[in-house]
């Protein structure tokens, strides 16, 4: 059963990823898999159960240190970031699954046992 947040956990995870995602030019479809990375989370017994507490406990977003509320952001970014959320709220997962990502480096060769997915320049695991 796919899993629903609450509003304000949501729009804490939105404003989060579209500030990691900003200036990034993360496609859509990255961008769905790490919303999926922390439903994923809040699904394993291993992780907290609230996307506010999965992003801070873990430090998954490098541009949101652990207890800071994420800055505001382009509407545009905040638009595509709600949006792969409602899609990862749904059921889509192109990440198989995954409890980790990593943002790479543009026009490096990254060539890791543990990643499982590479979309553009995010890989899951």
């Amino acid at each position: 059963m796919p899993i629903v947040i609450q509003p304000e956990d949501a729009d804490y995870l939105v404003r989060a990823m579209a500030q990691e995602c900003a200036d990034l030019q993360i496609p859509y479809a990255a961008r769905v898999g790490m919303t999926a990375v922390v439903l994923n989370r809040m699904e394993d017994d291993r992780f907290p159960d609230t996307a506010a507490a999965v992003i801070a406990a873990w430090d998954l977003f490098d541009l949101c240190p652990p207890g800071e509320a994420p800055t505001p952001v382009y509407e545009r970014e905040y638009r595509l970031c709600r949006d792969a959320l409602h899609s990862a709220e749904s059921g889509a997962d192109p990440t198989g699954g995954a409890l980790h990502f990593e943002l790479l480096e543009p026009d490096v060769v990254h060539d890791s046992p543990f990643y499982t997915v590479v979309i553009d320049s995010v890989a899951f695991w």
